[in-house]
């Protein structure tokens, strides 16, 4: 179901990253009739309109749901931080492994979106958190 989150509102949005810029778009905002896209790879997507070429990275915020990004790293749905595998000001690379929440009988594993430097760290064993809550922040590597 397109837009479908589980206790929360429905979200039809998506935003593009583009070296330093980000547009998000909503269902409203797209013309589909207006662009034509090609899938490249699981890593990036290619956008052609009128007559241009933009390239655009897919990226997560741990488990599927973020999304390259600003480094921000959310919770995904309400839950309990079991384990938190990196300190603030600690070096980390792409797809390392920050904390993990236990939500729903399940344990999600958030993971850096990039290589950096871990900014903000918000985040503790035990604590209880609310979807979207800023759990940590990722400073890109430069």
């Amino acid at each position: 179901m397109p837009g479908f989150r589980l206790n929360a509102a429905p979200s039809e949005r998506v935003t593009f990253y583009r070296g330093g810029e980000s547009r998000t778009l909503t269902r409203d905002d797209i013309n589909p009739d207006s662009f034509v896209t090609s899938l490249r790879d699981d890593e990036s997507i290619i956008v052609f309109e009128g007559g241009a070429y933009f390239e655009f990275y897919l990226t997560s915020r741990g488990a599927g749901h973020q999304q390259a990004h600003d480094g921000a790293i959310l919770s995904p749905m309400p839950g309990r931080i079991i384990a938190v595998m990196v300190s603030s000001g600690e070096a980390v690379t792409r797809g390392q492994k920050l904390l993990t929440l236990e939500a729903m009988k399940m344990e999600h594993t958030l993971v850096a979106p990039f290589d950096g430097t871990v900014a903000e760290l918000n985040a503790s064993e035990g604590a209880q958190v609310q979807v979207e809550a800023l759990l940590a922040r990722i400073a890109a590597a430069d």
